[in-house]
């Protein structure tokens, strides 16, 4: 059994467990660099170095925020909040919003599965017709009051998954299930490819910070669920991509800059049709943003003062005030002249951030993300705190998008999910009391 030992400085195995995430990001997020430059989309603006530049310099930074978060990392308070005491209120707050939500998203009682599955282009555009209502409007700002707890129990679920009694897996399961079944009737990939990303990799932090025995049983069956729900994901984004009209995966042709696709590209070339327009989908998302961000250099900088890296915020300091011009000073904003749109294509989170704090101000921001990165992983492999838990799986769904698009601020749930819990993260590692979550102090 392999347990880590935090007395024992020297150990190997503990080095390499403190410096894997920041390795693994780094590879990623220079893998989408090389896929932007390399890969089967012709941009326009693939080779102007200064994107690569600048990009390889925001790495840089990040990597110097968690090497600064490990250096100086500082234990949290002993008094850690048992996880127990805070899986109960999310599992119930989820199973409560199963219903509503399938009707504010759909317009149904019930996710209709099959029309998903078959036509996921008409679910997707019937969803977004509905998105607009008044009544869908007042449960999402519902959603959004509770969105710390509605995203408490999934990274929980799966971390202590062996230490759940029966009906609590059970429950957390239906609401897993439930998920999915409503993403699936909108027509949507969102969440199943955050599940296809997080259950595998919160299996194995779990397995490292816990330190269970090997179980080939266990393991085997955990290895399964995530190879079926990754290829489900691959095969329903596929589906969902090509089926949507105007699709440009499908086509070969992403509008702005007139981009075109180049089949012959070695990522795409011997692949199926299905499959090449599975992956020319996943690959123009993981790029366009960089697209969006070399057209923006030659931009003017307006600061918006800590409100434009979100489409959330930004919208509703516009419409308190009624200043339509300051919604339109952020950079993906002041790219549309040259036929880019703010909502429907994908601005790297560079691209929002420096909105606020200009090209100049981003790595500061790379800095202070990598700090926290690193002091949440410690937390989590050295103490199983069960806020860490949870801030550092809405963490790494950040960084995986982080060359498309800014999901801490993408929407005003997810928005306040990341700072919610980001504040209830800080105070649980200090001595301070607060109720949360029921009647539990922290």
């Amino acid at each position: 059994m392999f347990k880590l030992d935090v007395t024992n400085k020297n150990s190997r195995k503990i080095n390499l467990i403190i410096w894997l995430p920041i390795i693994a990001i780094e590879v990623y997020l220079f893998t989408t660099l090389l896929i932007f430059r390399f890969g089967p989309w012709q941009y326009p603006n693939q080779f102007d170095t200064r994107i690569t530049i600048l990009v390889s310099i925001y790495h840089v930074f990040l990597f110097i925020g968690y090497f600064t978060g490990i250096v100086i990392y500082v234990r949290p308070s002993k008094k850690i909040v048992k996880w127990e005491a805070i899986l109960k209120a999310p599992l119930i707050i989820n199973i409560m919003f199963v219903i509503p939500t399938t009707y504010a998203r759909s317009g149904k009682l019930l996710p209709d599965i099959y029309l998903g599955l078959t036509d996921p282009g008409t679910a997707y555009a019937s969803a977004l017709n509905i998105s607009g209502s008044s009544l869908s409007t007042l449960f999402e700002y519902t959603r959004m009051f509770f969105a710390s707890i509605l995203y408490a129990y999934f990274p929980l679920f799966v971390f202590f998954w062996n230490k759940l009694s029966k009906s609590s897996k059970l429950l957390s399961i239906f609401v897993i299930l439930s998920t999915i079944a409503i993403y699936i009737s909108t027509g949507t990939n969102k969440a199943i490819i955050e599940f296809a990303i997080l259950i595998p990799l919160i299996s194995v932090i779990s397995f490292i910070s816990l330190g269970w025995r090997f179980n080939f049983k266990k393991y085997s069956l955990v290895s399964l669920v995530s190879i079926l729900i990754i290829f489900f994901a691959g095969n329903f984004f596929s589906n969902a991509i090509q089926s949507r009209a105007g699709s440009g995966a499908k086509s070969g042709y992403f509008p702005p800059g007139h981009t075109r696709a180049n089949f012959d590209n070695g990522l795409v070339r011997f692949l199926p049709s299905s499959t090449q327009i599975g992956i020319l989908g996943l690959s123009n998302y993981m790029t366009q943003g960089y697209y969006a961000l070399g057209m923006a250099l030659d931009e003017e900088f307006e600061p918006m003062y800590g409100f434009g890296s979100s489409t959330f915020i930004s919208r509703q300091v516009s419409r308190l005030f009624e200043y339509k011009r300051f919604e339109d000073q952020s950079y993906p904003a002041k790219l549309e002249k040259y036929g880019w749109d703010r909502y429907n294509y994908w601005s790297t989170i560079y691209l929002w951030i420096a909105s606020d704090v200009s090209f100049y101000g981003v790595p500061i921001f790379c800095l202070f993300f990598g700090f926290i990165f690193a002091t949440i992983w410690r937390d989590v492999v050295q103490f199983r705190s069960p806020f860490a838990i949870i801030f550092l799986s809405i963490n790494l769904i950040a960084v995986f998008y982080f060359s498309a698009n800014n999901q801490i601020g993408q929407s005003g749930e997810s928005l306040a999910a990341y700072i919610s819990l980001l504040i209830i993260w800080l105070i649980n590692r200090s001595h301070v009391s607060l109720k949360i979550f029921g009647e539990y102090k922290i």
